[in-house]
């Protein structure tokens, strides 16, 4: 009886570790660069069991004042994804296989079209912090291209709350340190490499 409640106790714990590996799919991460843009500004789009997370960024002051925020949503079956956020702001387009490409739009009309690719993370890829800024908590993000090629922005809420150095300090394959602000305010963010589990 201890031999077969030894097994039982086995089985409960092989088993009940295979269902979330064998059915949670791996995230996928893809970037591109924002067509008829300032040099440098970029998108981001992070997969993940059929939802994404999505960032755009730019080295410019007026894209990322305009664009640079965060974008969540699903993605249909035929790879189609889109959110569009309270201010006006629509980020869709399709993400199938190695293939991203979209547009991101304002309310006045202002578009860029971007088409990229699906990269293996790290170093390049998505990445995102919090840190304490004027007494506030902030968010951060950051986009670092396959070439090197780096944007970031600092927001509270939807509200951005500053714009940051154009050099990160480089802490490991999946981890960088942004100055952000006059105050330079050192923040340390991490490569995206999965989705929450909240929609």
């Amino acid at each position: 009886m201890r031999v077969g409640m030894l097994i039982a106790v086995a089985l409960t714990l092989l088993l009940g570790t295979v269902p979330s590996s064998a059915t949670t799919p791996a995230a996928h991460t893809y970037l591109a660069k924002l067509d008829r843009a300032p040099a440098g500004s970029q998108a981001a789009l992070v997969r993940q069991a059929g939802r994404f997370e999505g960032y755009v960024c730019s080295p410019d002051p007026t894209v990322t004042r305009t664009f640079a925020r965060w974008y969540r949503g699903a993605v249909d079956g035929f790879g189609g994804f889109r959110a569009v956020l309270p201010e006006g702001i629509d980020f869709s387009g399709n993400v199938d296989g190695a293939r991203f490409a979209g547009t991101v739009r304002n309310r006045a009309g202002t578009t860029f079209a971007f088409i990229g690719a699906r990269v293996s993370a790290g170093p390049a890829g998505l990445y995102r912090g919090m840190v304490t800024y004027r007494g506030h908590a902030v968010t951060v993000g950051a986009i670092v291209g396959s070439d090197g090629t780096f944007c970031a922005a600092a927001h509270s809420g939807a509200r951005l709350a500053a714009e940051t150095e154009r050099s990160p300090e480089r802490l490991a394959r999946d981890r960088i340190a942004v100055r952000i602000g006059p105050e330079r305010t050192r923040a340390v963010l991490s490569l995206v490499t999965r989705l929450a589990t909240s929609p």
